[in-house]
């Protein structure tokens, strides 16, 4: 038979035990419990296009009216058409790089008039996310990568400005001015940048080019 003083030990160490039992039953419950299944967001890359229009695009030349005529440009005889592609994944996106896609864009006035702009490997020769020795991309979050396909004014190998009508204002005898309607695009960008990955798309945008050129009549 147990005297007092054991018995009251004996308790103590069951009420000490109960807590370890405890904490030993939870553990192995949570241990059943299946984690939850990761998801990847569904937007982990955007893609932005920002068409850098110049002020007024000025030309001089012989009436460009005149079929197989080449104007002379004052300024560069293109527009960079730039397009920023941003990692929102908050992990480092890295694979090899893969080019595809364009920029399409249409005027507005007639839709008929569409110019279709393919991306190369060399809109992105500049960007130091590229390893080019490796040839992969590599994005940290929140970094972008920028692509800058170029237009050279032409639909089909006509002047895009034969497609507006104008108004001529005189600069002395025998030289002229056309002054063009102001043409308004829009268009949107499709681009693939990873192997892996299918394409984004970005939001339509629209931009408008100004367009005037110094005619020579002859004497």
């Amino acid at each position: 038979m147990l005297c007092e003083s054991e018995h009251i030990r004996s308790r103590s160490a069951e009420i000490r035990l109960i807590p370890f039992f405890l904490a030993v039953l939870t553990l192995c419950i949570s241990c059943e419990d299946p984690l939850p299944v990761y998801e990847e967001p569904k937007e982990v890359l955007r893609v932005d296009f920002f068409p850098a229009v110049p002020d007024v695009v000025l030309y001089i030349g012989p009436d460009v009216n005149i079929p197989d005529t080449f104007p002379y440009f004052i300024g560069p005889p293109f527009m960079y058409l730039n397009v920023r592609v941003t990692n929102l994944f908050d992990d480092v996106l890295q694979g090899p790089l893969y080019i595809a896609g364009e920029v399409d864009f249409t005027f507005v006035k007639d839709d008929r008039v569409r110019i279709v702009i393919p991306f190369t490997h060399i809109d992105a020769s500049s960007s130091p996310a590229i390893d080019w020795n490796t040839r992969t991309l590599t994005l940290d979050p929140n970094q972008a990568v920028w692509l800058k396909p170029t237009w050279y004014w032409k639909q089909e190998n006509k002047w895009i400005f034969r497609y507006t009508s104008f108004r001529t204002v005189p600069i002395n005898s025998g030289t002229y001015l056309k002054v063009h309607e102001p043409m308004e695009f829009v268009g949107k960008v499709r681009l693939q940048v990873f192997s892996q990955r299918g394409p984004i798309f970005s939001k339509e945008e629209r931009f408008s080019v100004k367009f005037q050129g110094r005619i020579n009549l002859g004497p």
